[in-house]
């Protein structure tokens, strides 16, 4: 019972947000959670360490000045991220004025969700990642997505209700979501997976940089059904409001971890060009697998230095 009462305590902090920012405009509600998230991350060392200690695994002659901006512009889109999640109906009505970059991916988005023949995109946490599936839903399609459950189970449930209004059916990673997703795929649908979160299995590949561990899942399921596999990315502008949207190419076909380095590299050259917008709290390096362990020594001279 305690600990029930103390999930809830914890969770309280969402609600709490998404009801004080209600009668905001959406330009108010933005600035608001930018501030909010801004304060966390620069008054919080925990936090602050790992940001930090992220861009240097990537960058080792990041300066302090540079790694702040950073920091404070990572928190100025996730902010803006947050409050957009916590008011996806909001969100959506705006999705028609997302601005699409020609990227010779999205005929292939648009001709599976008209013809039901399914689809696979990937995408990472850069920019607005929600904006990919309220651009097709403004457009009268839908794309499922993979998610992982939080440990929270009040804020799963409050966040995954949120997410499911920028498509559906929502997936849990696990056997039942697998199960579920599979089914979804072999049926037509269009699934959405973010691909950059820590994992402790899949194979070591580069992701800017430095070896990541990643999980094959998107490449494998790819294969399975012949479907393509495509990046999408939305990305704000300088003024924090105006959001692109663009699909890539399908990734050509070939093994699992070929396809998934091509995904890595992909999304790499999105955050390399715009690092303040991408989610530096991932403890996306982080390598505790025995078997990537061993493997490590490999990786000495594979990767080329990228500078943020």
């Amino acid at each position: 019972m305690a600990g029930r009462l103390l999930e809830w305590f914890e969770h309280l902090p969402l609600p709490l947000l998404a009801s004080a920012t209600a009668p905001l405009a959406h330009r108010q509600r933005g600035a608001v959670a930018a501030w909010l998230v801004r304060r966390l991350l620069r008054n919080t060392p925990a936090l602050r360490q790992r940001i930090f200690g992220n861009l240097r695994h990537i960058d080792p002659t990041l300066s302090d000045a540079r790694a702040a901006e950073i920091l404070d512009g990572m928190a100025d889109n996730l902010g803006r991220t947050l409050i957009e999640i916590l008011h996806p109906q909001d969100f959506l009505a705006r999705a028609p004025q997302i601005r699409v970059v020609e990227g010779g991916g999205l005929d292939h988005v648009l001709a599976a969700q008209r013809d039901g023949t399914g689809l696979l995109s990937v995408t990472g946490h850069f920019g607005q990642w929600e904006a990919t599936r309220a651009f097709l839903k403004a457009r009268g399609g839908s794309v499922a997505a993979l998610y992982r459950p939080m440990k929270n189970p009040f804020s799963d449930r409050f966040l995954t209700a949120r997410y499911a209004a920028f498509g559906s059916p929502m997936f849990p990673k696990g056997r039942q979501g697998t199960r579920g997703l599979v089914r979804h795929l072999s049926q037509g649908g269009t699934l959405g997976i973010m691909h950059d979160q820590k994992i402790d299995e899949g194979v070591l590949l580069p992701f800017l940089g430095r070896p990541a561990p990643t999980a094959l899942l998107a490449a494998e399921l790819a294969l399975k059904f012949k479907l393509p596999l495509l990046p999408a990315y939305a990305w704000r502008d300088a003024d924090l409001e105006t959001i692109h949207f663009e699909v890539e190419p399908p990734i050509p076909p070939s093994t699992p971890a070929e396809m998934m380095t091509a995904v890595n590299h992909s999304l790499a050259r999105r955050v390399a060009a715009r690092p303040e917008q991408y989610y530096w709290l991932h403890r996306r390096w982080q390598i505790r697998n025995p078997k990537h362990i061993a493997e490590l020594p490999g990786w000495a001279g594979r990767c080329a230095p990228v500078r943020l």
